[in-house]
């Protein structure tokens, strides 16, 4: 799975979906298609797509209109 494709899918089904990152972080695509990295404060050392592809476990939650 591309990280194309979980945006596609967050969209669709209106879900925010969380997944770990290999450094402790944690990702969350939203509702909108947007992937952000919360505890990022600075320039990342690591490939969004990359880590995507090391995911073993995902959380899928509702929007529920908040963002």
């Amino acid at each position: 799975m591309k990280l194309a494709d979980l945006r596609k899918l967050a969209i669709r089904r209106e879900l925010r979906i969380k997944f770990a990152l290999r450094n402790g972080m944690e990702c969350v695509v939203d509702q909108r298609g947007v992937a952000r990295v919360p505890a990022l404060n600075a320039v990342p050392d690591f490939n969004l797509e990359e880590e995507l592809a090391a995911a073993s476990a995902f959380t899928l939650e509702p929007a529920g209109g908040k963002d």
